[in-house]
This record gives structure tokens, sequence and C-alpha cells, in this order.
């Protein structure tokens, strides 16, 4: 009798604590973890000013993006061209929007696309700080979509061409603009391909395609590397909306600087002529014709009297080579002659019923209607 009374305080205390963490354990176990939780928060909170210090590449960002914008700028045109392409300037139903980059700002040049000034009755650039040029003159190439617009030469920075050349796939790149109207907007995006083309053969083309948020307005704008140099001019994008889908084609700046360098001296693009015309070979052609592949650029026609009609070649040869540049399509063919300087002689490396042949040919400037060279 005595050890039950012994016992029994103790055993009413177990119970009561049995009780006690049976009904409120639980809420207890997540008053902990939350306070944990609540801690590590705290932790990554207060540590952050530390790891926005080691953010090398947001500072890199920015100071790029602060070196390069005072010379990226808004053409806005007035007349009857193509602006299907642009959004309009409000309350001006006969008025565009573009972008532009200064490449030379001792001479005021601008580099924009050929659409975005395509049969403007006047054109008006604006500059990061607000003020506005009237364009002196402007000369394009219809071709490769390149224009040069004349400014005064009055307080200008201007953006030093890079080498489009050493681009390689994964390189960090901005896009800098006017796209809807909004100026001076900056996306940031990667190189994603090189060597693009679209569905017009009419063209000299060979885009670089970037990831970076291209809209209408951007065309004519430069796209831009990380050490602040062009290395290509936004002039496209390819989206079933017509709104930007992550791919965006710029054309390369090794091919600016040589047309628009032309335009400025000469008034129009110097381009090589060979006076062919080929075709990339299908697999059932290369298979009738004995060709050794199907990569190179088949003849189709040779104009009487023209540089390859003089070296020899002749319908139906296989076009490997171009100076010792391989030829992996018709496109890449039309690329290699046009870049060559006219009175040029370069090796052309030929295949003709099962053997491989080297021709000398002399390139000629392209006529202004290619078509009368090939007569029906």
């Amino acid at each position: 009798m005595n050890t039950t009374k012994l016992w029994l305080p103790f055993l009413i205390v177990g119970v009561l604590v049995w009780c006690s963490l049976y009904c409120f354990a639980p809420s207890l176990v997540d008053r902990i973890s939350y306070a944990r939780q609540a801690a590590r928060l705290r932790a990554i909170t207060e540590n952050m000013p530390d790891l926005k210090d080691v953010d090398r590449l947001s500072a890199m960002l920015r100071e790029v993006s602060r070196a390069v914008k005072p010379a990226v700028v808004e053409v806005r045109v007035a007349g009857s061209g193509e602006f299907d392409r642009w959004r309009r300037v409000p309350g001006n139903k006969s008025g565009s929007v573009g972008s532009g980059v200064i490449v030379d700002s001792e001479n005021g040049y601008v580099v924009t696309n050929e659409h975005v000034i395509s049969d403007a009755d006047a054109i008006t650039v604006v500059l990061a700080d607000g003020r506005e040029f009237v364009a002196e003159w402007v000369r394009f190439d219809r071709m490769t979509d390149l224009a040069v617009i004349k400014i005064a030469p009055e307080r200008l920075m201007q953006i030093s061409m890079g080498d489009s050349d050493k681009v390689e796939v994964g390189d960090q790149v901005f896009a800098i603009g006017s796209p809807m109207g909004l100026p001076q907007t900056v996306t940031f995006g990667r190189i994603s391909a090189k060597g693009r083309m679209t569905a017009r053969s009419d063209t000299y083309q060979n885009y670089i395609q970037t990831d970076a948020a291209i809209n209408h307005g951007n065309s004519g704008g430069p796209l831009i590397d990380m050490s602040g140099k062009i290395i290509g001019i936004n002039v496209a994008i390819v989206s079933r909306s017509g709104t930007n889908a992550g791919l965006g084609l710029a054309i390369p700046s090794n091919r600016v600087k040589r047309v628009t360098d032309q335009l400025i001296k000469n008034g129009k693009a110097m381009r090589g002529f060979i006076g062919l015309e080929i075709d990339t070979p299908s697999q059932a052609v290369a298979r009738r014709l004995n060709l050794p592949h199907t990569k190179g650029a088949l003849v189709r026609r040779v104009a009487p009297g023209g540089p390859g009609d003089l070296a020899g070649i002749e319908t139906n040869d296989f076009i490997l080579s171009v100076d010792s540049k391989t030829v992996v399509n018709s496109q890449k063919f039309r690329h290699f002659i046009a870049d060559i300087k006219p009175g040029t002689v370069v090796p052309i490396q030929i295949y003709r019923d099962g053997e491989t042949m080297i021709v000398s040919v002399k390139i000629i400037l392209q006529p202004d209607d290619m078509r009368g060279a090939f007569p029906r």
C-alpha cells in the first residue's frame, strides 16, 4: 500500500507529460522546423551583398551597355517605304521607326538596314541624348540589306567593328535598338548558330543567329560582343507570330564593314562576278551525273564571254573550292565570289567526268543587270 502511494505521483506526472507531447508535439516540431528554415533564409539574405560583389558578369554587362548605348540611334523615316515591318510613329501615319549605329563619329556615318530607309522621303536620326539630325545623304545595297546614313558630325560617339569570323556559338552578346519604338532597349543572349540562310536566294546572307530578344524596330541596330564591339547588324527574326521567338538574325560585321566601306567610297557595293549560274545538287542529280557527293556547286549555265567561260568552265562542272576555300553549297560559292576584289585571279577546283582539275579565273566587277549576262 505504501509502495502504491509512492509511485502514484510519478504515474500522474508521466500521464500528463505523455498527453502534452501527444497534443502539442506536432506544433512544437513545426515551430522548430520553421525557426530553422527562417534562420537559413536570414543567413542567405545577409550573404547576398557578398554574392553580389563577386557577380562580375552583371558588372561587365552594365559597363559594356553604358559604353555602347550612346552610339546606338533611332532611325525615323517618313515616306512610302516598307513600313509594315516597323512600329509606326504615334500620330504620323506615314512614319516608321528602326535602329542604327554610329560607326564613324568624325564623318557622321550611321549604319542601318536598307529596308529601314527604303523609298524614304525624309530620314531623321535621333541620338541617345535626344538630339535629332536630318540625313544629309543615304547610300544602300539591297543585296545585303545594308545602308549608310550621313549626318552632321557634331559630338558623336561611335562603336568599333569586331571580327565576326572569330565569333563562336555560345558567345554572349547584346542586341541594342528601338524595338516597338522603345529606344535604347538592351537585350542579352548568346550566339546560337552561324552561317544561317533564309528561303530568299536573291540576297547575300550567311547570318549570325542569336537568342537575344529582337523585335520589330531592332533592325539596323548592332549586335555587340562582350568587348563592346559590333559583331553584327540585326536584320530579321524567324517567327510565326511576328514577334520575338528567340530566333534573331544578324549580318556578320565583316560583311557589314566590307559593304559599307564600298558604299562610302564608291557609292555602291563592288562585288566579284564569275558569270556562272549554279545550284546545289540533290542526291538524285549527284547520282545521275556521277558526282562524288553533293557538297559543292553545280554549274547550270555559263555566261558567253564571261570569266568562267574564258577559263574553260563548262555546264555540269562540279565546283569543289574557290581559292582553297571549300564550297559546301551554291550560296557559299556566291558569297566567296562576291567577296573577291574585281581583277583578282583565283584558282577554282572543279570535278568533271571523274577527274579533279584546277582552273584560274579572273574575277570581274558584277554588272548591275546580271540577267543580261545570260541571254535566253
